[in-house]
């Protein structure tokens, strides 16, 4: 979905099966999902200081990679 600027929004959507394990993984593009869970991924940035640090870890290395 073009979020008016020229720029896709995606994010990952897992299935899972019956044991609760991940099973398919597909992208789904929808700003406004997107935008939800953005929000709640830096709330759980605010509470939690590791997970801040592992995610922009994660994030850089993705960046570094040419992945985003």
């Amino acid at each position: 979905m073009d979020a008016g600027r020229g720029i896709t929004v995606c994010y990952m959507v897992w299935t899972t099966n019956t044991e609760g394990r991940r099973t398919e993984a597909r992208m789904v593009e929808d700003y406004f999902e997107a935008c939800k869970r953005l929000v709640h991924v830096e709330e759980n940035m605010k509470r939690n200081w590791q997970f801040a640090q592992e995610y922009t870890r994660i994030i850089k290395d993705y960046v570094s990679k040419g992945y985003a």
